[in-house]
Parts: C-alpha cells; structure tokens; sequence
C-alpha cells in the first residue's frame, strides 16, 4: 500500500495518496492525485486521516474566529474613544481657553477720529461666565488731543490692554463764496471768499494763487485749508476787482479843521493812496488819501499819526493834528513826547513792535524775524466758562513756563518763566531750583500764529528806589541772592503780563493772564 499524506490548504483538505500502478515500459510509476476525497483504497486509514484534517480546521476555524472578535472589539473601543475625543476635547479646550481668556475683545488698536465719541464697551465680543457691563475698563480717552492713550479690561483676575489711537484724519469742510468785489487797490485775504469752514481742530486759510493784482478785472481764486494736523481741502472762488470811483471819506477826526479838509478835498480815485495804519486792538489795516491831502500834510505824517478807533459799532479814522501843529509853528496846548519802548530784558532779540497802548504792547518775533510762532507751555490748561481758549496756568507740581518756538529755523525762546520773572518772583516767592529745572514743554494746540504780550510797568521803582537798598554798584539783592542791575529791575519788575495770539480772522485770543506783584 502506498503511503499517503494530507495537506491543509485554505478551507477543503487535500489527500495526497500513492498507489502502484502497473509496469510501464518496464517501470513502477506511481499515480498522485490531489482533490476532495472521493476515492479512498484504504477506508479506515483515509477516515483516520481525515478526521485529524477535520479537527485541526476546526481549531483553526475557532482561532480565527476568536482572532476576528478580539479585533471587532479593539475597532468598537477605538470608535467609543474617538467619539468621546469630538465631543469631549473641544469643550475642555474651551474650558482652557477662555479660563486665560475671560474677555474676548474686537480689537487691540481701537482708531478714534478726533472729537469722536468713544465707547469702549462696544470693543468687547464675548465675556466668558459674565456680562460686558460687568468688566471693568480702566484707563482715560482725551477725544480733543491726538495720542495713543492705553485702555486695560479686567474681569476675573486676567487683563487686556489696548491701544486707542486718536487722530485727525479727516479734512476740512469748506463751503465757498462764488465770487468776493472789492474795489481796485484793496486789501484781499483767503476769508474774504470763504463763506463756512468746518473742522475739528483749528483751521487755517490761504489763497494758493495769490499775487499782487494791479488792474481791475476777474481772477481765479484757490483757497486752501489747513488743520493743524496737516488734512487740506482747496476751495475755488472768483476775484472781482473794480474801479474805486468814491473818494475816500474819514470820520471820527479829533480835529474839526482837519476833518473839514479832508472832506472838501474832491480828489481823482488815481490819485488816492494808501496807507497802512494801527488799529486800537493791535491790527495794522490800509486806509486810502487822496494825493493832495498827502501833498499838505506829508505821507509819513499821515503814517504815524493816523489811528483807528472803534466807535459807534465800527472803525474809525482819526488823524492827530497836534505835532503838525508844533512843526508849523501853530500854537496848541503842551503834549508829551511818546515813551520809550520799555519790555523786559529776556525778550531782547525778540520784539517785533512795541507800542504804547492800554499797557505797553509787543509782537514777538523770532531773531530771524518770523513773527509766525507755536507755542510751548508747561503747566495745566484752565477752561473759562464762555470762551473757547483755555488759559495756561500754574502747574501743581512747579511753576507755568511758556515758550516760543519758530517751526521754520527750530528756534525757540521764552516769553514767561512763573518762577523767575515778575515782581513777586524777584523780589518775594521763592521756588525749589529741581523744580525749576525740570519742566517738559508741551504744544498748546494752535497753528503758528502772530503772539501779542501786554506788560502792566505799575511800580514806581524810582520813587521805591531806597527800599531796595541799591549798592554802590547800582545793583539790588534778588529773592534768591543773585544782584541785578538797577535799571534792568526797572525793566524785568514787571507786575502783570497777558499772552494773546492772533487767529486767522485777525481777532485777539488771550491764553495767559498772570499778575506778578
């Protein structure tokens, strides 16, 4: 009998068995056939051997079985942990996130337009456990200054901080006149044409194409405005000029004379000039003469004798007859001569024009003479009730310091030291020199502008002179311990001092007002 094998090969067992067959060409071949058993030489050897077969598949079947199952339970596990990781990891994480992140704002660099209304609640988006009204805003907004000014929102111990950036960023608003008549020869400025301007800072105006205009006609205006922050807006408007056919008429004449003359005069309008003259509130305007008034009182007698009074609800001109009196030998009642220009000594370099007027009256000027000047302070801002400037004052901590600066050359000078200068300063208070000596000047907010100082010079030094107890050198003791000249006491003691500015339609605005003794 042959010997036979079994294989088991995927799900069916092959028998592999050998029986002999007969010779062939002399030779015992044997006969393997591989399949299902079908044909068995052997019954209980084949059963045998099949039942082992049997067996072994089905331990394997069960192993698989078992293999198949451990895997079925791993992939439910991993299904159950994964769901529990989407639904459960993103809540935790938003547990963590909004445990550092309590207050969820818009935006960390706020922008504001100057003189905007800030609302700083409307910057938060989500407060985590609490409302917006429940957070708390630490931290001021000034919507009238441009600056980065730092904001912080606090709410369950954490902290943000923003930046709130206030700028000026829009230009004016100009609305234009469409034409401006003035007659041949007078004065033109950019506020002639302009009919409204609208801004949140100061404004200033200028004709762009501006020229001497010499012969009547129509020209092309460009007007532009400037804020102090540099937005432009240009405006266009006509110029018309015409032929002055009136002769000039002056009223409010002192001398009765004069004023008969002036008037009778019929002179040709070619023939008038003009001339400019000082107003009682410091502004130089032009005024017209025929040439034969000139002719008899001379053009620089007219000059410096003409003055503007504000009388009956408008300006008026009035010529002084009385020095043409004295030259001619006409006889009048006694004047005395005009003082002396008198300002004290920090400001030599820097006087413009001096003028004795209510007080004795100066315009700055830087020594390049520039009369256009910012102004630098250091102290805090005063608000009056009906008045749209604010008043520089003493600050808490020292004295006011204000200063002239002339954007053009850099150059910058005082105009009032609140610890040095003045009566009470020389002679009286005295001040911590550290104080003194560390002053951070900042920017009062207005253009480059005409500055005008009135000095009040109410001591009489001369009839005091003795209580000064004045050395041999012609010197006296300050307050602390320093000597000065005796006449430039006379000039520095000053008790009263008043700061204006000139705005661009030619009105005085005062921001410092200080009394000294």
């Amino acid at each position: 009998m042959g010997r036979n094998s079994w294989v088991l090969k995927k799900d069916f067992l092959i028998i592999i068995y050998d029986y002999p067959r007969p010779l062939v060409n002399g030779k015992r071949e044997c006969y393997r056939k591989g399949r299902n058993i079908k044909y068995r030489r052997d019954e209980s050897i084949m059963v045998r051997d099949n039942r082992e077969a049997e067996t072994e598949m089905e331990r394997r079947r069960r192993r698989r079985k078992a293999e198949k199952l451990r895997g079925l339970k791993r992939r439910r596990r991993r299904l159950v942990l994964a769901i529990l990781a989407v639904l459960f990891l993103p809540i935790i994480g938003a547990r963590i996130y909004f445990g550092v992140n309590p207050v969820i704002l818009k935006n960390s660099v706020i922008d504001v337009e100057l003189k905007d209304s800030v609302n700083l609640k409307k910057n938060i988006r989500y407060v985590f456990a609490g409302k917006a009204s429940q957070v708390k805003i630490t931290g001021s907004v000034d919507n009238t200054k441009e600056g980065d000014y730092r904001v912080t929102y606090s709410w369950r111990g954490r902290k943000k901080t923003v930046t709130v950036k206030v700028r000026d960023t829009k230009p004016p608003v100009l609305e234009m006149k469409n034409s401006y008549t003035v007659d041949l020869g007078g004065a033109v400025t950019a506020d002639d044409f302009v009919k409204k301007v609208k801004d949140a800072s100061e404004v200033s105006l200028k004709i762009l194409n501006a020229k001497k205009w010499d012969k009547a006609g129509e020209y092309s205006i460009s007007v532009e405005a400037k804020d102090i922050y540099g937005n432009k807006t240009t405006g266009k408007s006509k110029l018309i000029l015409e032929e002055d056919k009136t002769p000039p008429e002056i009223s409010g004449a002192e001398d009765t004379e004069i004023l008969r003359m002036l008037k009778l005069r019929n002179a040709k309008p070619e023939e008038h000039i003009c001339c400019e003259i000082l107003r009682g509130d410091g502004i130089t305007m032009k005024t017209w003469y025929s040439k034969a008034d000139v002719a008899l009182w001379g053009e620089d007698y007219i000059k410096a004798n003409s003055k503007m009074k504000y009388i009956d609800g408008d300006w008026t001109v009035s010529l002084d007859v009385e020095p043409w009196k004295r030259t001619h030998g006409v006889s009048s009642k006694k004047v005395t001569s005009p003082s002396s220009p008198r300002y004290p000594t920090w400001l030599t370099g820097h006087v413009k024009e001096w003028a004795e007027k209510r007080l004795p009256t100066v315009t700055l000027c830087s020594t390049t003479g520039n009369e256009l000047l910012e102004v630098w302070y250091y102290g805090d801002l005063l608000t009056v009730k009906g008045e749209p400037q604010s008043y520089i004052v003493d600050g808490d901590a020292a004295p006011g310091l204000v200063a002239a600066r002339d954007p053009e050359s850099g150059e910058e000078f005082v105009i009032f030291d609140g610890g040095q200068h003045g009566y009470d300063n020389m002679f009286c208070d005295e001040h911590n020199p550290a104080q003194l000596a560390h002053r951070p000047l900042q920017r009062y907010e207005i253009p480059a502008s005409k500055l005008v100082l009135e000095l009040g010079y109410n001591i009489d030094y001369e009839d005091e002179k003795e209580s000064f107890e004045v050395d041999e050198a012609d010197t006296v003791e300050l307050v602390n311990g320093e000597r000065m000249p005796w006449e430039q006491v006379k000039r520095d003691g000053i008790d009263y001092i008043a700061l204006y500015y000139v705005n661009d339609k030619g009105k005085q605005l005062q921001i410092l007002d200080a009394e000294l003794a």
